[in-house]
């Protein structure tokens, strides 16, 4: 109870020095950083772009990207990478592999087939297709080899069920 006692005239003195008049305060020192309530202000985040795929940093090679599915840039692109989320346009050809004849192609149309990358309203691409272009940039030509597994497999167009696919692609745009 003594203890408390003595501690009586400090702590009065602590509350009364916190009455009175607020505007003859002092103003906050304000350390880099923060704002005036105290809190860290909000840096804008850097726009960080999408990273280029591998193939295209190295022209001319084979490369796998995972599970077989094998990309070869032959000729790179400028611009902003293609990631999930961006609008892409291209003209490609399809065919099975050994195959003479494609079994699909945009030759011919008036307009680069258009897709959203993962997904979205429109054209949906083979998951694998959207792997190989996810960080081509438009003026890509590149040619893709894809296994049965990450193909069509038994739903595919007749002639293209359990096989190996092989597509050359032109990456035309890329918005987003």
């Amino acid at each position: 109870m003594r203890r408390s006692l003595r501690c009586l005239p400090a702590l009065l003195l602590a509350l009364a020095a916190c009455g009175g008049d607020d505007s003859k305060a002092p103003a906050p020192v304000l350390l880099p950083g923060e704002s005036p309530a105290g809190a860290p202000a909000r840096q804008p985040e850097p726009e960080v772009p999408p990273p280029l795929s591998p193939a295209e940093q190295d022209p001319g090679k084979p490369l796998d990207l995972g599970d077989g599915l094998i990309l070869q840039v032959d000729r790179v692109g400028s611009g902003t990478p293609a990631h999930l989320g961006s609008r892409v346009k291209l003209h490609y050809t399809a065919k099975v592999k050994d195959a003479d004849t494609d079994f699909a192609s945009t030759e011919g149309w008036d307009a680069p087939l258009a897709a959203t990358l993962g997904g979205g309203e429109g054209t949906r691409l083979l998951p694998a297709l959207e792997r190989a272009l996810t960080g081509l940039r438009a003026g890509c030509q590149a040619k893709l080899e894809v296994p049965p597994a990450l193909g069509y497999g038994k739903n595919g167009p007749a002639g293209t069920e359990d096989k190996t696919l092989l597509f050359q692609i032109e990456l035309t745009g890329v918005d987003g």
